[in-house]
């Protein structure tokens, strides 16, 4: 068989089963494949094959020899070969002729092979792809053109081209391994490409939501947008650091640092994430230490009241200006604050403070003391100066959009 395929295709196809193997040779040389068993169907084609010299010197492929026939007269000799011999040597000559045609055809088929491959070997996939589709127009159910371009569309990312063409290289040569194996291999490849292309949609459109809402002032909005943007890509940088941004603009300094320092180790090379790592830690380490103070001050009983109702102004000193070692006090009922273009905000709560104990968060604004507007701390602190410590102070504050008032 393999003597056959060589003489017909210039090549063997070893590797495929011998009922696929005899009815490709059939097809060739019949125009389709023949019934009957593998024996037999060998045998026809042998008788069809023109005679081949074998390396031991046998000839093979002749056609049995006619069985004798009976002496005839000249003339019915002479009639009978008009009969017989015309129709017989049509059909000899036209046998040849298919078989030239075949065999002209296979080495066009085998020359576009070969120099599709050495294309592809040279890095010309597109030219290679060509010669491969020659082939093909050819002949349409030739598996191995199907298959080598799909390895070369497999290369250039075109997962769905090439699953095509091994499927058809598979569905033409069931018994091959390769394009089964191929096959197998590229459904996983298409399937996971899908499933990336899904998941960058889905970032992309909250990415675009999550600026939105950004640029609205809708920061706890944001903040969820960018966190379900985190579960789908945690390991990126830019998603971290606008997580820390949202959370400063909800007021939440610890977790945004948390978040800022994420990024910075995701990419040490990146310059905003160092600084709002390093800027960030500096106000919590100045925020903390100024609590620690505020926590100090109210832990310790008070030594005299607030204002010496006795002391009188001395040159050139304000009878209401603290003299030393009296103690802040805003600190001394629980508030560390700052002069803001609102009013005062509070920057640290003592935990166990009279302002605590009312409500009072970081973040709040007081608008007024005692039905007083405030704008600065120094005004607060002159304000309780000339209360008792023990008597009940009245804040108007501002939390977010609303106003409240509170008394302690």
């Amino acid at each position: 068989m393999s003597r056959i395929e060589n003489r017909l295709f210039l090549k063997t196809y070893e590797g495929e089963t011998d009922d696929v193997r005899v009815g490709r040779i059939e097809k060739q040389v019949f125009g389709s494949p023949a019934e009957g068993s593998l024996h037999q169907r060998l045998e026809r084609i042998e008788g069809a094959v023109a005679p081949q010299e074998n390396p031991d010197g046998t000839v093979s492929g002749m056609r049995p020899k006619p069985a004798p026939q009976a002496v005839q007269t000249p003339v019915e000799q002479s009639s009978s070969s008009r009969q017989n011999y015309q129709p017989d040597d049509q059909s000899s000559g036209l046998e040849r002729a298919q078989l030239a045609v075949q065999a002209a055809r296979e080495e066009r088929i085998n020359r576009l092979l070969d120099e599709g491959v050495k294309l592809w070997r040279a890095k010309q996939g597109n030219q290679a792809i060509e010669k491969f589709e020659g082939v093909l127009r050819l002949d349409p159910g030739n598996a191995q053109a199907n298959f080598s371009m799909g390895i070369i569309y497999e290369s250039a990312g075109n997962f769905i081209e090439a699953q095509s063409c091994y499927k058809r290289a598979q569905e033409q040569s069931p018994g091959n391994k390769d394009y089964a194996d191929a096959v197998a291999a590229i459904s996983h490849k298409v399937s996971d490409k899908t499933n990336k292309q899904d998941k960058q949609g889905k970032l992309r459109i909250l990415a675009e939501d999550a600026n939105a809402a950004y640029g609205r002032g809708e920061f706890v909005s944001a903040l969820g947008l960018y966190k379900q943007m985190d579960q789908l890509v945690p390991n990126q940088a830019l998603v971290k650091y606008n997580i820390g941004t949202c959370y400063m603009a909800v007021k939440n300094p610890v977790d945004a640092l948390e978040y800022y320092k994420q990024a910075r180790k995701l990419k040490p090379n990146e310059p905003r994430y160092a600084t709002a790592c390093e800027k960030l830690e500096a106000n919590l380490s100045a925020a903390r230490k100024k609590r620690e103070e505020a926590e100090s001050a109210w832990a310790q009983p008070p030594q005299k009241e607030w204002q010496d109702k006795s002391h009188k102004k001395k040159a050139g000193v304000d009878s209401l200006a603290l003299t030393q070692g009296q103690r802040d006090p805003m600190a001394m009922i629980g508030l560390i604050g700052r002069t803001s273009k609102q009013g005062v905000e509070i920057t640290a709560v003592g935990l166990a403070s009279r302002a605590a104990r009312v409500g009072l968060i970081n973040g709040d604004i007081i608008k007024a003391v005692d039905g007083k507007i405030v704008k600065s701390v120094d005004q607060i602190n002159k304000i309780l100066l000339k209360t008792d410590f023990q008597s009940p102070v009245q804040m108007t504050v501002q939390r977010g959009a609303n106003m409240g008032q509170v008394s302690f």
